[in-house]
């Protein structure tokens, strides 16, 4: 009885922890097995020895399919993987961007308060007045 509470132990950890990382596909088949493993881990032995063949059977039965679940979670993780990737460069794109376009913008209304500050000197009204360039929209980004 021991070391059938040693190997129920061990794969109560293994399946819990599977269900951890495990989508909704995998994660029901072994909730059911978390359920069964926590049923028949503690019984008495004249139970043990009454159902001893079919919680056996079930038992290796379940250890046999473990390794086929487990190359589904590691495909999902590496699925998870891939679109977390492209989730967190789409995030990094965003703010690049929103970067380039706060540093573009202030360099824009830099070189308007400039503009302005120019346009008011007195050498240049005549040139003003003749290529009419005095006319620039002042516009000005909430950010």
């Amino acid at each position: 009885m021991l070391s059938w509470y040693a190997l129920t132990a061990h794969a109560l950890a293994k399946r819990v922890a599977l269900s951890l990382l495990a989508s909704d596909e995998v994660r029901q088949p072994l909730s059911r097995e978390i359920e069964f493993l926590e049923t028949y881990r503690k019984m008495s032995w004249r139970k043990f020895l009454k159902y001893s063949y079919d919680i056996l059977f079930a038992f290796s039965e379940m250890e046999q399919a473990l390794s086929a679940k487990l190359e589904i979670v590691i495909s999902s993780l590496d699925n998870m993987h891939n679109s977390n990737n492209d989730i967190v460069g789409v995030i990094e794109d965003f703010w690049a961007r929103d970067n380039l376009f706060a540093f573009e913008t202030a360099a824009y209304e830099q070189a308007v308060d400039k503009y302005l500050a120019k346009r008011t000197q007195i050498t240049l009204w005549p040139v003003a007045f003749l290529f009419r360039f005095f006319d620039l929209p002042v516009i000005r980004f909430q950010r």
